[in-house]
């Protein structure tokens, strides 16, 4: 039992060094804004609703971790989690999780401000303009200083492929 707790606060530490270790970014909010629309723009317009994506998402979660998603008309149809296939019916947060998901959390930063406590940072791929990485993290513009440590999350898409 005592290492079992060990070994949790191991993977805590673990998790939040990887959140802390997210490098600083000077964000420019209407920069941020104009590469979301034009992003999703360009992703809408291909009309891709049928992947492949390998997701890693870190956060101060159990769910942390990597995913394999295969998607079909929008829709999850396949996943598995650290090597496991998993059923569809055990992980609601999963199965809702696609491209347009991904593009529905990054649209936060049109309402965001300079001043907020948290921001959003999102890569774009040039070609595809899939989002490659989107990170929810403490804006260090912020004057709060009681900003939770817990809330952050970043999803990085570690390989993806149009299925046709």
């Amino acid at each position: 039992m005592k290492n079992k707790t060990i070994i949790l606060y191991i993977l805590f530490f673990l998790s939040l060094i990887s959140l802390l270790s997210v490098q600083i970014y000077d964000l420019d909010i209407n920069e941020a804004k104009k590469e979301y629309n034009s992003a999703y723009k360009n992703w809408k317009k291909q009309n891709i609703k049928s992947y492949y994506m390998k997701i890693k998402y870190d956060a101060f979660s159990p769910i942390s971790g990597i995913y394999e998603l295969l998607i079909e008309n929008n829709k999850v149809k396949k996943w598995i989690f650290q090597d496991e296939e998993k059923r569809l019916d055990k992980k609601e947060i999963i199965t809702g999780l696609n491209m347009d998901k991904l593009f529905d959390i990054a649209k936060r930063i049109k309402y965001m401000k300079d001043s907020d406590d948290f921001i959003i940072v999102t890569v774009y791929d040039k070609d595809l303009f899939y989002i490659r990485s989107l990170t929810y993290m403490r804006n260090p513009n912020s004057k709060n200083k009681k900003i939770p440590n817990d809330k952050a999350f970043k999803y990085e898409i570690l390989d993806f492929k149009k299925i046709y």
